[in-house]
């Protein structure tokens, strides 16, 4: 299996403190290999970090409010076991909204994996 990503800029995107609300809205394309449910050998999550911190944090399912994941990894991909856009979108191109409150007042560099 291979582990690969596409990166937001290094230098990220400013969320201003006092900000209301915070979202990341983006149209894809994507069509992984079939698996057999409920697992998903190939498939994509987005996570985040605020520039300057060590490691990305997964964004889980609760904060994809529109075309959300749609199933699970299986065990001893490099995502195991966590929610991720696999499968085929049941409309291309499939827009996801996703919810980034946690990083209101920080600058964020997003990460799709």
């Amino acid at each position: 299996t291979s582990d690969r990503g596409l990166l937001s800029p290094a230098a990220g995107v400013a969320i201003p403190a006092g900000a209301a609300a915070a979202f990341l809205s983006f149209d894809a394309h994507y069509s992984f290999e079939l698996d057999a449910d409920p697992g998903c050998w190939d498939g994509a999550a987005v996570e985040a970090r605020v520039v300057g911190a060590p490691e990305f944090t997964y964004l889980a399912a609760s904060r994809v409010l529109t075309n959300g994941y749609n199933g699970v990894i299986l065990a001893g991909a490099p995502l195991a076991g966590r929610d991720v856009w696999c499968r085929v979108p049941a409309t291309l191109p499939a827009r996801s909204i996703v919810n980034l409150a946690d990083y209101i007042g920080s600058t964020v560099q997003l990460r799709f994996r």
